[in-house]
């Protein structure tokens, strides 16, 4: 299950990038079909401030590292009640 939740995060992080392929985004599409809850969650993970809001913490720095940047590779989304990673 977690497995699966990784590659969906890849897909949708995919889609957002441009860079999804045709039978990625026909598995992606049938996942969004699968239940009303996987539909809400790719649409508030698509909304533009969230996307805003996770590109602000991946240019955020860390001052005990270097002052490299942030890298956080799954990004959370804020809703009203629940965070997704």
């Amino acid at each position: 299950m977690i497995n699966q939740h990784f590659y969906i995060a890849r897909l949708i992080a995919r889609y957002l990038s441009d860079e999804i392929e045709e039978e990625e985004q026909a598995e992606l599409t049938r996942w969004r079909n699968e239940s009303p809850e996987n539909e809400r969650l790719f649409r508030e993970i698509c909304k533009e401030e969230n996307i805003k809001q996770n590109m602000q913490k991946r240019q955020t720095f860390h001052t005990e590292d270097g002052g490299s940047a942030k890298k956080n590779p799954t990004p959370s989304v804020q809703t009203s009640d629940t965070e997704y990673m």
